[in-house]
Order: C-alpha cells, then structure tokens, then sequence
C-alpha cells in the first residue's frame, strides 16, 4: 500500500521514539504499561500533524461488544480515525491479535505492537508489514499508514487533499451525517465510512 507525506526516518518524533525505548530498557522495564509510552508518545506527536487528538483508553462499543482500545485518535470532529493496540515482549502479538480480533476489536485501522514489531489493519486486510520497530524506516512507515486509512476502512466522510485545510464532505453528504449522528448516539463506531485522508508532513 502507498501512503502519502510519510515522516521520514529522521523526523524528530522518530528520533525521540528511540531515545525513549533507550531509556526504559536501561531501567530493565518490561511490563505493558510502561514499554507502551513510547509508541503512545509517537503516536500522539504524529496525530497532531493531521488536527488529530489521541485519547488513551477510551471505551466503545465495536460489534456489539465494548472494547477499550490502548489509543483512539479522533478528529476535529471527534470521530474515530484509527485505533491502537499495545502489548508487551512477553506476549505472544499474533496471538494476541487473534484474541482482540475475536473480541470484536475493529480492523478498519489499527496498529497492534509489543515494542518490537507492528502490525497494520486498513479494511480488515493486513496491510504488508510485520513492521520492526527497531528499523526507522519501518517505524516511521507505521503512523504515518494508520493517517492515511484506506478507502472504505470503516470512517464517516471522504477526505480530500484541500492544501492541509479542513476536510471536505463527500457529495453522500447527507447520509454521512446520518451515520455520524447515529454513530455518535449508539457508540458503534466501527460503523462508520470514510476514504483517504491527507497526507502528513514529511520532516521534523
């Protein structure tokens, strides 16, 4: 899959990603909890490139089930544009998956990692990968792909590059907000539609 405006390996938020999982590693930190804070971190710098707010552990319900993913980023519209789900290295992360997976956890956009690797969910298709996060290049390719949700991946309204404006409705205008509304009301927010997004600046 092409991704658009990728950070690049240098980005500054990449570079900090990697000073903090220095620092806890040299404290012998292991737990999930923990391990987790540098991805939350890049994830919460890169949202704000897109006018996107990350929000830790919000609970919804997906599929008639309440999940309660690590991270949500939400846009100005406090809709849901992709998800994020951590684990530690002592667990087994395709295992892990399949346990989320089945508990009805939405694979329209979401990144599964456990320090070490990635993995990338758009429209409930794997989306190449695994990423090492240990690689800069791959590392830098995970947020940026989760901004850029494939067309169809399960979000309200179409996006279009409107030279980093505001997001523009698609011509089902009226449906979308229907199923925004409704969305909002009943908390199913993996219901939602969208196609891709604008792209994310390139350098820090």
């Amino acid at each position: 899959m092409t991704t658009h405006g990728l950070i690049a390996p240098t980005h500054r938020s990449i570079r900090r990603y990697y000073e903090n999982v220095a620092a806890l590693r040299a404290q012998g930190v292991l737990n999930e909890m923990s391990v987790r804070s540098p991805f939350e971190s890049l994830l919460q710098e890169t949202a704000r490139l897109k006018d996107w707010t990350f929000i830790a552990e919000l609970s919804g319900k997906s599929g008639g089930a309440i999940i309660r993913p690590d991270g949500t980023l939400r846009d100005r519209n406090s809709l849901p544009r992709g998800y994020w789900e951590a684990k530690d290295t002592q667990d087994d992360l395709d295992t892990e998956i399949k346990r989320k997976i089945a508990h009805g956890y939405p694979l329209s956009n979401i990144i599964f990692e456990d320090n070490q690797t990635g993995v990338l969910f758009q429209s409930k298709q794997k989306i190449n990968g695994p990423y090492s996060l240990g690689n800069p290049k791959e590392l830098a390719a995970l947020p940026s792909a989760l901004g850029n949700p494939a067309k169809d991946a399960g979000f309200p309204h179409s996006h279009s590059n409107n030279n980093g404006g505001d997001p523009q409705n698609s011509a089902g205008e009226e449906e979308t907000k229907s199923d925004r509304s409704r969305a909002i009301k009943t908390g199913q927010l993996d219901k939602l539609r969208t196609g891709v997004g604008v792209g994310w600046e390139r350098n820090g």
